[in-house]
């Protein structure tokens, strides 16, 4: 193609690109690329009768492998989508959130119910079969990657306690079927694919209906050559699912198994019909169309224009199925008031796995394949039953697909392998043959339905006691998973590791999860509890919320940091390691107070009885739980009555501010306030380089001088931030920052200033 067919072809300028490509093959001769860029052009524009008739010279031509007709399989995909009247979205989040059972409780990788359910660090959960063979260790949800050198602790996925025991309880048929469909797809792996039929049919004795467990019969019996039975399976999958595009790619491939390649194209189509990039519906579809368009398969001589009249060689039976789609025009479906396919997807749904590897192209007359000829990676698409999930799940941006239809629409595509659309140019010829297909009656597909669907549980299987935290023996409160799989109230877990970095009921080692404050909400407990424990979880919240509001009451309960003297303005850096402490830490972020007073230790053993309230600024928590803790001094107060609380010592306070003074005072109060200032900037100009700089490292600049002195109820900065740095004892500076008067204040400051200069 030339460059500027290549561009327009590029912008959808379908119908510039063919006539760009037809002068060149006028002035420059035909040759097989032209000739197949010509006959793209054509499809993409919607004239099949043309775009065929290119094809097939082209095909004359030379060899063309089945993937060059990818253009022609989505300008099909197309026509077929606005004839059947079948709408595909993309859309953020779970794709059926009104069902919770299917939003919360099965995994959503392959669509079962959560078979050992592991949950990773962003808090969401999945079977653990479904995560340890993900390659790419990335959240199918929200895209977190929890790779070995971010998670080393997560490389060995322990299943998650709780739900296990809960879904035995709930749903103990479900969890055994789910068990011997993993046996199954064990058997399927090492192609002994009748034991394998026989484990997926014990699964459906259990849970009939089941549409993963059709759907992997299916290709066993496929595998085993037993296309009846498959095609069976396969017609029941789309009738218990019909928007789910695994069970049309099903059906085609056995009806492939039986030669009936027009019937196979057509499911094909309503698989891409419904999710445009499923790679091995589009690898088998552009083999069917390359075998009908190969040289034995002859399409009758078509008008090709006087500059395109390569003699043909004489009209060969052709399928009815060319005659269909050749008839077809997108310019007709599109003046049709149709639904155009949309697919807004951020990402390719094509690298999803299980679908990478089409397999060996097939011969030219050959039209059946056995699960021996494909290659390893599509044999385990078909093994594990995670795949049957993936058709729906764009895996690059952890999307997942929706689908609606009308009534009629659905079931036409559902349950019949021809297009039904009333009037549409593309309705096939049924065959002869066509009641042999394998037909269940209405009422035996909804009963599948209704069997195969999770039922919730009964009420008497639900029980408050089996969601309590081993810690506080109360009712799960953002519950929280370990690597070890034990669930505990975030809370609970967070104070035992306090004391000790390991697991409270197996002492697994919880380094790791410290150090990466990996404290994420356990999505599926969380979300079943308040499903099912709605009433229990709304008093437990209620609880939670006075406690928290208690905590935030800093008036009454001003927590209390006993430690050194804090100043109004002035940066106080802290290194937080006892448990007390990380506590009350932890508690002040959580509340949103972000502040707790600072005392200095008193000779009983107490502490002062004034101090300074600190403001949390920033934290930097380290691996062992210890943390650095940036904060700043803002007021003073006065304690007025004390209390511990877990470990760490409360207070009941009230705020301290300097007298104001008025006229004359006023006056000779500024007038000291600019004096003491002038003799505190000449000292600390005097001190010796290294000093000045440590000092401006941790206190930061000595602040200006303020006009008014009074401005602030705790009085200058300037002088807090001179406190701070004298060289004095820590009772002087207790003495002073209790003064309630900054007369007193600046006199002492001059005093020490000039003690300090006749020592030097």
């Amino acid at each position: 193609m030339v460059d500027l067919a290549q561009e327009a072809f590029l912008a959808a300028n379908y119908e510039l690109a063919a006539e760009v490509l037809e002068r060149e093959i006028a002035e420059e001769g035909l040759t097989q690329e032209r000739a197949l860029g010509r006959a793209d052009a054509l499809a993409m524009q919607g004239n099949f009768h043309a775009a065929f008739e290119a094809y097939h010279l082209a095909f004359k031509m030379g060899k063309v492998a089945h993937e060059r007709l990818n253009h022609l399989v989505t300008a099909l995909v197309r026509v077929f989508s606005a004839k059947t009247g079948v709408k595909v979205q993309a859309e953020e989040g779970a794709a059926k959130a009104a069902d919770f059972l299917r939003d919360v409780v099965m995994c959503v990788v392959c669509q079962g119910l959560l078979f050992e359910p592991v949950t990773i660090p962003c808090g969401h959960t999945f079977c653990k079969r479904c995560i340890e063979k993900d390659p790419t260790k990335t959240c199918p949800r929200c895209r977190l990657r929890f790779t070995e050198a971010e998670f080393p602790d997560c490389q060995v996925f322990k299943p998650t306690v709780i739900l296990c025991n809960i879904f035995d309880k709930w749903w103990p048929d479900e969890v055994k079927a789910i068990r011997l469909k993993w046996e199954g797809n064990d058997l399927f792996s090492k192609k002994d694919f009748s034991k394998a039929t026989e484990k997926y049919t014990e699964a459906l004795n259990l849970v009939p209906g089941d549409p993963i467990l059709h759907s992997n019969r299916s290709h066993a019996y496929s595998s085993n050559h037993e296309w009846s039975l498959a095609l069976k399976d396969a017609l029941l999958v789309c009738q218990l699912r019909p928007d789910w595009p695994k069970g049309h790619y099903r059906k085609g491939m056995a009806l492939i198994g039986m030669d009936r390649q027009e019937e196979a194209m057509s499911c094909f189509l309503q698989c891409l019909t419904l999710d445009p990039d499923v790679r091995p519906a589009q690898a088998e579809l552009e083999k069917l169309l390359h075998n009908l368009l190969s040289p034995t398969s002859e399409l009758p001589p078509l008008h090709l224009g006087n500059k395109l009249s390569a003699p043909l060689p004489q009209p060969t039976p052709t399928p009815s199925l060319i005659h269909s789609l050749a008839a077809a025009s997108l310019n007709e479906a599109s003046s049709e008031e149709s639904p155009m396919v949309t697919d807004q997807m951020g990402g390719s749904s094509m690298e999803r796995r299980g679908f990478d590897e089409p397999g060996p192209s097939r011969a030219t007359n050959v039209h059946m394949r056995s699960v021996t000829e494909c290659s390893d990676e599509e044999r385990m698409e078909e093994e594990e039953s995670s795949s049957d999930s993936e058709l729906e799940m764009g895996r690059g941006k952890g999307r997942r697909k929706t689908h609606s239809f009308s009534d009629g629409r659905l079931k036409a595509c559902a349950s019949e392998p021809v297009l039904m659309e009333q009037g549409c140019e593309m309705d096939f010829r049924k065959r002869a043959n066509s009641a042999s297909l394998p037909h269940n009656s209405p009422s035996e597909s909804e009963g599948a339905k209704e069997a195969g669907k999770l039922k919730e549980p009964t009420p008497d299987l639900i029980d408050s006691e089996d969601f309590e935290c081993s810690l506080c023996m109360r009712l799960f409160y953002n519950p929280v998973t370990t690597p070890c799989g034990h669930s505990f109230c975030r809370d609970c877990l967070l104070r035992c590791l306090d004391h000790d970095n390991k697991c409270p009921l197996c002492k697994f080692c919880l380094k790791t999860y410290l150090a990466e404050r990996r404290d994420k909400v356990t999505d599926t407990i969380d979300k079943i509890i308040k499903h099912f424990l709605g009433k229990d979880h709304v008093k437990r919240q209620a609880v939670q919320d006075e406690e928290v509001a208690e905590l935030a009451r800093l008036s009454e309960q001003m927590p209390i940091f006993v430690c050194t003297v804090a100043y109004p303005t002035v940066p106080c850096p802290l290194h937080i390691f006892e448990p007390r402490y990380r506590l009350m830490l932890r508690r002040c972020l959580e509340t949103g107070t972000r502040q707790f007073g600072m005392c200095i230790y008193s000779p009983d053993g107490g502490y002062m009885e004034h101090g300074t309230v600190l403001e949390i600024r920033d934290v930097s928590f380290m691996p062992d739980g210890r943390s650095v803790v940036d904060t700043v001094g803002k007021s003073r107060f006065k304690v007025l009555d004390r209390g511990m609380r877990d470990g760490y010592n409360i207070a009941k306070v009230e705020p301290m501010e300097d007298v104001r003074v008025e006229g004359e005072d006023k006056a000779a109060l500024e007038r000291l306030n600019a004096a003491v200032y002038q003799e505190a900037t000449s000292w600390v100009q005097s001190l010796p380089g290294n000093t000045i700089d440590r000092i401006l490292q941790h206190f930061g600049n000595m602040p200006d001088c303020e006009a008014d002195p009074q401005a602030n109820p705790d009085g200058p900065s300037w002088t807090w931030w001179l406190l701070a740095i004298l060289p004095v004892d820590q009772r002087i500076q207790y003495t002073i920052l209790v003064m309630n008067s900054l007369k007193d204040r600046l006199e002492a400051l001059r005093r020490i200033l000039s003690c300090i200069r006749g020592r030097q």
